[in-house]
């Protein structure tokens, strides 16, 4: 993506009290957006030791085009004298991440008077900093103010009437420049159509629509995220990875009659990125190469292994092993706090030890479907690599990913022709991101999918 420019943000902070040491008091801060764009997940960081604030952050979300946010934030200064307030934002701009950084005038903080004669002091010092009449300083702040402010002082003589005093605005420019930011990631947006489309899953089914397969042969993908353990077994309905023998003639279909519904449980163990295997049932034989186990014993299972499930003679062989992630992706939704799933602004990295499974079936082709076991992202599309591979002649140039974020399932277009990636009829751009739910249409070039959400887990 293109660098952005900078935007036309206006920055500016308002000191309408006295600042009094250990006495609670309140400044203003304005920003505005005078651009045409949007400015997305805009978050700012104060820092003056002086009044209180170390790294203060102040979200404020999203600020359209030339509209204006007016924020209010306690200080209780700590000592007398003056100091810059150091003002960082950070957002989201043309989908780019933005980071400015600027500070405001000096400002005055005072010493609790004790006395009606130091109040007196006080007000005379605020009043005499500029040789003309015209140009005094304004309230806490000094600098060049072209006010008159003598007759607010007037009849100011306790110090109960010094600090509850408010004073005319004078909004103070904060000057922005563009700094380096300390995070570089790539920015992602949701579409304003899908902003309300929530459905928690970590098994969800996608089906090619008006291609149907013949008998048990794959027809579809089923993608698998954010769970620890898999079924397998003969059932459609009781497994995610269906082992069947195919084709489906008499005697394969009498092979796999002796495997049960659900006849083992496969789990992961993120942290070691290790796979054991447990036999759901007394008479569901499985190995793990030539050894049996035994029924609710977890078993490790290595890459190199052989996981047999049924009798020595008819077994339904595969091998199943972890893959490494994919390459590290870093990157942020521009707009997430919009989303009815909600959240702040947060990096969202390969961060797992492991990235996919990968299953070899030895014996037979697999069945229904394309069983995909992943940690947080699989590429999809007509290019190398392509984890979920698509039909080139039907789908040239889609790419994009599914993810697994928040528990749900998003998809990530990355394609350069606008379009080619559809969802519910909404054509996507490079970098748009939807979340999925059951019943939506994905449209990848000329293929049509279905979607469901597998709830039996």
């Amino acid at each position: 993506m293109s660098s952005p420019s900078l935007p036309p943000v206006v920055l500016s902070l308002n000191f309408p009290r006295v600042f009094v040491v250990g006495c609670p008091s309140f400044l203003q801060i304005s920003l505005h957006n005078q651009g045409g764009s949007s400015l997305l997940e805009v978050v700012l960081s104060l820092s003056c030791p002086l009044l209180g604030l170390v790294n203060h952050v102040v979200k404020i979300g999203a600020v359209t085009s030339c509209e204006s946010r007016l924020i209010h934030v306690d200080v209780v200064p700590q000592s007398g004298g003056s100091q810059p307030v150091r003002c960082r934002l950070e957002g989201v701009f043309e989908r780019n991440l933005l980071c400015l950084d600027g500070t405001c005038s000096d400002f005055m903080a005072y010493e609790r008077p004790d006395s009606p004669a130091n109040v007196s002091f006080i007000i005379h010092d605020i009043q005499s900093n500029h040789s003309t009449g015209d140009k005094a300083d304004f309230g806490s702040v000094k600098g060049d103010v072209t006010l008159n402010i003598t007759d607010v002082f007037k009849d100011v003589q306790s110090v109960n009437q010094l600090l509850q005093l408010r004073l005319p605005d004078f909004f103070i420019p904060v000057h922005l420049a563009a700094i380096a930011a300390a995070e570089r990631c790539e920015m992602l947006c949701i579409p304003d159509a899908f902003l309300r489309s929530y459905e928690p899953s970590e098994v969800l089914h996608i089906t090619p629509v008006g291609a149907e397969a013949e008998g048990d042969a794959t027809h579809g993908w089923r993608l698998c995220a954010g769970t620890a353990e898999l079924a397998l077994g003969r059932s459609s309905q009781d497994a995610d990875v269906v082992t069947r023998f195919l084709p489906a003639t008499v005697e394969n279909n009498a092979r796999s009659a002796v495997l049960s519904r659900k006849h083992a449980l496969l789990r992961l163990d993120e942290a070691d990125a290790r796979i054991t295997v447990e036999s759901l049932s007394a008479h569901g034989l499985v190995r793990v190469g030539a050894t049996q186990i035994r029924p609710g014993c977890p078993t490790p299972v290595s890459k190199d292994d052989v996981l047999s499930l049924g009798p020595a003679l008819s077994d339904f062989r595969l091998r199943c092993s972890v893959r490494k992630p994919l390459l590290p992706r870093h990157f942020r939704l521009a707009n997430l706090t919009g989303w009815i799933g909600n959240g702040a602004t947060q990096s969202m990295a390969e961060d797992g030890n492991w990235g996919r499974v990968i299953f070899e079936h030895l014996n037979s082709a697999p069945a229904l479907w394309q069983t995909l076991w992943f940690h947080r992202h699989i590429p999809f599309g007509t290019r190398h690599g392509a984890v979920l591979a698509l039909d080139a002649a039907l789908a040239e140039g889609v790419s994009g990913y599914f993810h697994h974020l928040r528990g749900c399932f998003w998809l990530e277009c990355t394609s350069e022709t606008p379009g080619l990636v559809q969802v519910d009829g909404h054509p996507l751009l490079d970098g748009d991101i939807v979340p999925l739910r059951e019943g939506m249409k994905v449209r990848l070039g000329g293929i049509e999918l279905a979607l469901k959400n597998v709830r039996y887990k």
